[in-house]
């Protein structure tokens, strides 16, 4: 999963032009490319990131829950740099992804970013889920926020659009479960073939046999890579093994750390964004095969014009990208997927390589794949709590 960078040192800042794939620094929102902060905040993110007008959590409640049910969690982010700050400001912007987005903390390495942020989604994953009550902000009407995908649109990639592929395993987990052709999921569009339980998708009316796995830039043709601590790390809620499958897992959900893009060495690169690894620090998401032989599926043959589906999560602000994978490896993408709420894509929504478009359209008779992308950005890693595929219908 691959997109384009900019060239200019002040691109993605304040008030400057927006990185050549439609993005921006954290905090800020690509508008008429132009960076500009949709909020009217300072957009630092040093520790904070928050609004003011948020609804407040009793951190104190809440840690003394969180702590008490998750200890080793609690010790692995005492003893990460920087990770107290930003599981604070995490929780107390709730479920609003802007707020969310400027989550960071001055002064760290882009490692010690990345060991924070990969705390901090240990931590949220156990702790806000068994300390809801404790954990979760008190909404007031017209605060808080949408669960939305993110406001600026994929980053992350190379220029010429190779390397990054979906890589990181292929169809494990099952075939066939937990969905059918029939029932319905509210507000969802289409005829439901996943209702969010176990790994695999079948349905004998639209010739589908797939299973879910995990893409993470760790990871290249099954195989961990030479450095794998620097990128990202995606995991089951039920294993930390290496490389991540979804083998024995229950749900198509998926916890960790989205790393942030870096240089040949390691170093920072917002400020250079020439230097950034971007062909090597393509993020990470959830795919889904449709044919269990790894050939290709054909939406034409059986009348599918698109998806419908529902994610939700804990995602920090994370963009996210939706993808289809045809069976040459090129993919086909629309930015901006909102989390919480259904979304619907028609095949004639997606863009060839969407971070930097061209002219080139989807043949639906040789899909190979569909993906849910986190795309990283050079400013900041993302904490994922947990993220979820909840359900998949196909559009007729």
């Amino acid at each position: 999963m691959v997109s384009a960078c900019g060239s200019s040192n002040k691109e993605g800042t304040e008030g400057e032009a927006c990185y050549a794939n439609g993005t921006c620094n954290a905090g800020l929102t690509c508008l008429s490319n132009t960076c500009v902060d949709a909020d009217g905040g300072d957009g630092d993110g040093e520790g904070s990131g928050g609004d003011a007008n948020l609804p407040s959590v009793d951190f104190d409640a809440c840690f003394e829950c969180g702590d008490a049910a998750c200890p080793a969690e609690r010790d692995a982010c005492d003893a990460a740099n920087g990770c107290s700050e930003l599981l604070e400001c995490t929780i107390g912007c709730g479920e609003d992804i802007t707020c969310k987005s400027g989550c960071s903390v001055a002064g760290l390495t882009p490692q010690e970013l990345a060991d924070a942020g990969s705390a901090v989604a240990s931590y949220m994953t156990c702790a806000v889920v068994a300390c809801l009550d404790e954990c979760t902000p008190q909404l007031d009407t017209g605060s808080g926020g949408s669960s939305s995908g993110g406001a600026d649109p994929g980053s992350g990639g190379a220029d010429d659009g190779s390397g990054g592929k979906a890589s990181g395993g292929n169809s494990t987990g099952g075939r066939s479960s937990g969905g059918s052709s029939s029932g319905g999921a509210p507000n969802l569009d289409g005829v439901l073939i996943f209702d969010g339980v176990g790994v695999g998708v079948g349905s004998e009316e639209f010739e589908i046999d797939g299973g879910f796995y995990i893409l993470e830039d760790s990871v290249t043709d099954g195989e961990l890579i030479a450095e794998p601590e620097y990128h990202t790390d995606l995991d089951p809620l039920d294993s930390v093994a290496e490389p991540s499958t979804l083998e024995l897992s229950d749900y198509p959900c998926v916890s960790g750390s989205v790393a942030q893009v870096v240089d040949a060495e390691g170093g920072l690169c917002e400020t250079n964004t020439d230097a950034c690894e971007w062909e090597a620090y393509w993020g990470g998401g959830i795919a889904l095969t449709l044919d269990s032989t790894d050939e290709s599926w054909d939406a034409d043959a059986v009348g599918v014009t698109g998806f419908s589906f529902i994610v939700s999560g804990s995602t920090s602000g994370a963009p996210l990208r939706f993808v289809v994978e045809d069976t040459d490896g090129e993919q086909f993408c629309v930015d901006g997927v909102r989390t919480g709420s259904s979304v619907s894509i028609d095949f004639s929504d997606l863009e060839h390589e969407c971070w930097q478009p061209t002219s080139q359209n989807l043949d639906p008779s040789k899909i190979r794949s569909i993906a849910w992308q986190f795309v990283p950005n050079a400013s900041e890693p993302f904490p994922i709590g947990e993220f979820c595929v909840d359900s998949l219908s196909v559009l007729d």
